[in-house]
């Protein structure tokens, strides 16, 4: 009996840690699927209306994108921490060419990672399509150029 009650308990966390290693591994490459979809969300909106959507928080870039041109609401939503990608307010309702020629193309971030993961790194979604991804170390003088805390 104490041999086969081993086996399940060996079996349950064998499991318990599969389980745990897919979420992980789905959170590491939350960001590299859902930014280049948000992406795309932002260019339709931007084609069909003339300027980028409301980028003022995330209820408005939600609300302007959902179902219209993105149409899976977990992307939305970093799986790692929860939280919200945070739109940049400098970029919103620029058309795009106001938008490129507001920022460095580099420094032209639509949308970011709330909190840095456990390596302190950020993605950072950029106006080109290109996801970046930036150290804690950095974060503050990106941030800055960047203007991700400018008013609209």
């Amino acid at each position: 009996m104490l041999l086969v009650l081993s086996f399940f308990a060996v079996m349950a966390n064998v499991a318990n840690t599969s389980l745990r290693d897919a979420v992980k591994k789905r959170a590491a490459v939350d960001a590299e699927r859902d930014l280049p979809l948000l992406h795309a969300g932002v260019l339709k909106f931007a084609a069909a209306r003339g300027a980028l959507p409301p980028l003022e928080g995330p209820g408005p870039l939600k609300d302007a994108l959902y179902p219209a041109y993105v149409a899976d609401e977990q992307v939305f939503l970093n799986l790692r921490d929860r939280k919200a990608y945070l739109p940049n307010p400098a970029l919103s309702g620029k058309t795009l060419a106001q938008a490129k020629k507001a920022l460095p193309p580099e420094k032209a971030a639509l949308l970011y990672e709330a909190s840095p993961d456990a390596l302190g790194l950020r993605r950072v979604l950029v106006l080109d399509g290109s996801v970046r991804q930036v150290y804690t170390a950095d974060w503050e003088a990106f941030r800055k150029a960047a203007k991700l805390d400018a008013a609209p």
